[in-house]
């Protein structure tokens, strides 16, 4: 009996150190997938693992033969145990010390031009008089290379250093800032196009563009970091703040507010952050289009990740954004001075602009001020009318300069609607003749009846390049250290070979 009651504790020793090098290992690197005397382990939740874990404690406890003290509550051990706790803390700093130091970028700008609204420059600056064509660069912390803090090995400088070698001969300016994204580079065309005249734009894509608004949700509870002690050790250890970090990481995925989690269910293609996202594109697209012979998108990935990339639809929605389609401008992301936002579910975007008797006339539909190119294109309203009289219902328009210029015009009247409360498109064509920085669309409601504004549909005609970065950067660390998880200088020269194979092909 006591023999078996051995063979039993024993066991149960080896699955809880099987156990903790498991937890440990998913804690350092975040996944778990492979083979162990035969037994397949996969790894990508924590919890349940330290559910066994707990279980498997608890029966050695109840396992241990009673008469003898259990080893792990006698002094020694416990002197031995803070021996050992303390040795492994050590070993784990000077490790990181040693080999993962904290990443210290030198933010060198070579050019600050006060005349652009301090827009910053870094990077090589060309000749005042360069007759060269000129490569524009626009990203956030990624291009502006925190991690590696010389700009000559970053990707920009790179690129123009192998173009260069050739018999074409390129200039180059990057604009690029930490945090700066989408919506910012946008206004910086509008600022600084005209002026360049850039041959080529590059623009560095990551996913957090589509956070035009910063919402990520916090923690349920992150109050011991308020804590004088987590502040002396957070500049104190490094080790600490990696092992906070893995923490924060393991929680967020734990309560459904991890990264993943809050980019699929924030920015779903029916949402309003996703609409708000989209009008920051074709607003950059447009302008972008307008302003280069060529527009290159490159996608740089979060990276790292287990198993198939979980961004992906978010990538395949961009890649589709950069071509030809139909822009979708939900009526409820739109101004409106009558009328109010009702609840439809079988609408695509689950809810719709109404307009009843009681309102005085006025616009149920303006905006969104769309900076847009010169030339043909049309705008489909799409309406719905019930209990309206004979006569006018609404008036549409295209427009720009704040209502003052209009360049297309239809009266809508009920006999124009195919059948009482059913959704009617209604399409105006129009032709600008030079870039418009305002366009909008509005519906004028007559007061007759109820009147309903879905959505408006404008096509567009975008030719942007996209290079994704996916399969760039496999096989080879791409982060800058442990601390940081922006590209090093490998990943750099990936990007600039990437984009020199789409330039010169």
């Amino acid at each position: 009996m006591k023999t078996v009651q051995q063979a039993v504790v024993w066991l149960l020793n080896a699955a809880i150190a099987i156990y903790v090098a498991v937890c440990l290992y998913f804690i350092a690197f975040g996944k778990v997938n492979t083979s162990l005397l035969g037994v397949k382990l996969v790894l990508e939740d924590l919890l349940n693992p330290l559910g066994i874990l707990v279980f498997l404690v608890i029966l050695r406890l109840v396992a241990s033969p009673r008469f003898r003290k259990p080893l792990i509550f006698s002094a020694g051990a416990g002197l031995i145990s803070l021996a050992m706790f303390s040795l492994i803390f050590l070993l784990g700093e000077g490790y990181i010390r040693h080999f993962h130091k904290k990443s210290v970028t030198p933010y060198e700008e070579t050019y600050n031009d006060k005349s652009m609204d301090e827009i910053h420059w870094k990077g090589p600056v060309p000749p005042k008089d360069s007759k060269r064509p000129l490569i524009m660069v626009q990203g956030d912390s990624i291009t502006w290379g925190v991690g590696v803090g010389d700009w000559k090995l970053l990707y920009p400088n790179l690129l123009l250093e192998k173009l260069n070698k050739g018999s074409a001969k390129y200039d180059m300016l990057t604009f690029a800032k930490p945090g700066m994204e989408i919506d910012w580079h946008g206004e910086n065309l509008a600022l600084t196009a005209g002026k360049l005249h850039p041959e080529i734009i590059i623009y560095q894509w990551y996913i957090n563009d589509i956070e035009i608004s910063k919402l990520r949700p916090p923690l349920p509870s992150e109050s011991w970091k308020d804590k004088p002690f987590f502040n002396m050790m957070a500049h104190t250890s490094f080790l600490y703040v990696w092992l906070v970090n893995r923490l924060d990481s393991l929680l967020a995925k734990a309560y459904g507010t991890d990264y993943h989690t809050y980019l699929t269910n924030r920015y779903g293609e029916n949402t309003k952050y996703w609409q708000e996202f989209l009008f920051y594109f074709h607003t950059w697209a447009n302008r972008a289009q307008s302003s280069a012979k060529r527009v290159i998108l490159f996608m740089y990935p979060c990276v790292p990740y287990a198993r198939e990339y979980p961004f992906a639809d978010i990538n395949n929605r961009i890649v589709k954004l950069a071509g030809p389609h139909t822009y979708t401008i939900a009526a409820t992301y739109m101004g409106h001075n009558v009328g109010n936002v009702i609840s439809d579910s079988s609408l695509k975007f689950g809810d719709t602009l109404m307009a009843s008797p009681k309102d005085a006339q006025g616009y149920l539909l303006f905006g969104p001020y769309l900076p847009s190119p010169a030339g043909e294109s049309s705008a489909t309203f799409w309406l719905r009318s019930r209990s309206a009289i004979d006569g006018e219902v609404a008036q549409i328009d295209v427009a720009s300069g704040m209502g003052q210029t209009v360049h297309a015009s239809m009266m809508v009247n009920k006999s124009d609607f195919a059948g009482e409360d059913k959704w009617n498109p209604f399409t105006l064509k129009f032709n600008l003749d030079k870039f418009t920085q305002d366009l909008e669309f509005r519906v004028y409601y007559k007061g007759n009846g109820f009147l309903y504004a879905d959505r408006v549909e404008i096509p567009v005609k975008y030719n942007i390049e996209v290079v994704d970065m996916l399969p760039h950067l496999s096989g080879f660390d791409t982060h800058a250290t442990l601390f940081d998880s922006h590209p090093n200088a490998k990943a750099h020269a990936a990007i600039a070979d990437a984009l020199y194979n789409k330039i010169i092909h």
